[in-house]
């Protein structure tokens, strides 16, 4: 049983890379495991198949999509960390008049993600990854709990159309910055601290409570994104990528991180304008479409670009477990 599994993640491998590497993986696949129980097993077995699946991807520090994700991993922490504590903060005190003044479960989450996002930004500016990595989905869940909470306490109920926009509006981007940086390779994630540190104040002012508060906030005159403002994001989003191209071909990661970190900002305003084209509501069958359109152009996009050559540092991995230095290796 075993042996089948490992044969069938080591198919996740690109198959130059499987036929080099492929019984060395297994031998230490095994030595590993030896006398160990199913649990350990299955573990290692998910780390094999989690770097199979990075190289298939271009994941990997020697890949271009895994140095961008890189570059943009402060930016996606401190947009996850301001809209999701930050946030939670100033809408609960924006709605306080409505809320009881007793302790409730969304007043307790709102401070609670606040809380734990300290530890995630500090954790950033250190560059403790691995900590970043697991508190700040953690804040980005509490977060959110806390708003649907407050919601079904205001209305008795959650209205499915209603919940849909609030887990669209609220979560959609936050998930997309997660993803960046859990995908983003472990040995090119760095920088030096004042890198970290203006790509996490960054985030936290553009990305986290500035798209928030834009998109939530009716309070302040002309801040919802309508219109212009969304017309002006969308078209923004694309000039940027137009910029990004040619700084590519000359080995420049930086326009082009910053158009991936900037990427869910833009999504949301660029579906808000083509539901609103199309004469469509936020939650209906064509504004799903829209969405899974953008998505899809997207990622499309990300492929090309992923089989483009660019030029660029690649370096070499030296042998190590699983043939990845550290947990990392090569994507040939």
């Amino acid at each position: 049983m075993t042996g089948r599994a490992l044969r069938a993640v080591l198919r996740l491998y690109p198959a130059a890379y499987r036929r080099a590497g492929g019984e060395e993986i297994a031998g230490v696949y095994e030595a590993a495991t030896a006398g160990a129980g199913w649990v350990t097993r299955l573990v290692e077995l998910a780390g094999i198949a989690g770097y199979g699946l990075r190289m298939r991807c271009g994941l990997t520090f020697g890949g271009l999509h895994g140095r961008l994700l890189a570059v943009a991993a402060p930016f996606a922490a401190g947009a996850v960390l301001g809209g999701s504590a930050l946030s939670s903060l100033l809408y609960w005190y924006a709605n306080r008049e409505f809320l009881p003044g007793a302790v409730t479960p969304e007043l307790v989450l709102a401070h609670l993600a606040a809380l734990l996002a300290l530890p995630a930004a500090a954790a950033v500016l250190l560059g403790r990854w691995s900590t970043a990595r697991l508190l700040t989905p953690t804040v980005m869940v509490v977060s959110l709990m806390g708003r649907l909470s407050w919601r079904w306490w205001a209305y008795g109920t959650v209205d499915p159309h209603s919940l849909a926009t609030e887990v669209l509006v609220l979560g959609l981007p936050s998930v997309l910055w997660c993803l960046m940086l859990l995908a983003a390779p472990r040995d090119v994630l760095g920088g030096s601290a004042p890198g970290r540190a203006a790509g996490l104040l960054a985030g936290i002012v553009l990305g986290g409570v500035g798209l928030q508060q834009l998109m939530l906030t009716s309070r302040l005159p002309g801040a919802r994104f309508t219109g212009p403002m969304m017309e002006a994001a969308a078209w923004f989003g694309l000039a940027m990528l137009v910029a990004a191209l040619p700084a590519l071909r000359r080995g420049v990661l930086f326009p082009a991180a910053v158009v991936l970190a900037g990427a869910p900002m833009v999504l949301l305003p660029a579906y808000a304008l083509l539901v609103r084209e199309t004469g469509g509501e936020w939650t209906g069958p064509g504004a799903m479409a829209a969405l899974v359109v953008l998505v899809l152009a997207a990622l499309a996009a990300g492929r090309v670009l992923g089989l483009v050559k660019w030029p660029g540092p690649v370096r070499v991995p030296a042998p190590g477990r699983y043939g990845r230095p550290g947990g990392c290796g090569d994507d040939d």
